[in-house]
């Protein structure tokens, strides 16, 4: 996680976002606050340049997409609807909204957020095909208590390193 010197506030950390312009990879549109993960495994020409938008750096692709390793990849967040085969903003570290939801109790605040494989959204830890912890719930929601009713929920996140090797529990 990045942090920043910043003239205001006068207290506390500032946390630097890090977002992106990247491919959407997959059939399919993808929707503001859904986990996307850097397709590293398309094909791609040996001499991969920054800034080069065929470089596999530039893809994302939804979570939940057969193939893609999540567990040792770059996760990201989408911060806007886009179309397949379009370019989109996506963060990779900061704070943000994104789709969250948990086993039987919903999101709580202060909790480990994991990228789940069945899903594009972040899940809380316990679950089976859950990664290492790369956000941490800065709000609450009850009523996400799976998939299919997941709630934007503010995160801190980073897609990058995560936090930690393993997921973590709430204090």
């Amino acid at each position: 996680m990045s942090i920043t010197q910043q003239n205001l506030p006068a207290y506390g950390i500032g946390i630097a976002d890090f977002v992106v312009r990247a491919k959407n990879g997959s059939a399919g549109t993808v929707n503001f606050g859904e986990t996307g993960v850097c397709d590293l495994l398309q094909a791609q020409s040996s001499n991969i340049k920054i800034g080069d938008s065929s470089s596999a750096f530039a893809v994302f692709v939804p979570a939940n997409t057969g193939g893609v390793s999540v567990y040792y990849s770059i996760v990201g967040i989408w911060q806007e609807q886009v179309a397949a085969g379009q370019y989109g903003k996506i963060m990779l570290r900061g704070i943000t909204e994104a789709k969250a939801f948990g086993a039987t109790t919903g999101i709580n605040k202060a909790e480990s957020l994991s990228i789940h494989t069945g899903s594009v959204n972040l899940r809380n830890p316990g679950a089976a095909n859950a990664g290492k912890c790369i956000g941490i719930a800065l709000t609450a929601d009850a009523t996400a208590v799976a998939a299919a009713s997941a709630a934007l929920v503010t995160v801190l996140f980073n897609g990058i390193e995560g936090f930690g090797t393993t997921d973590i529990t709430t204090p």
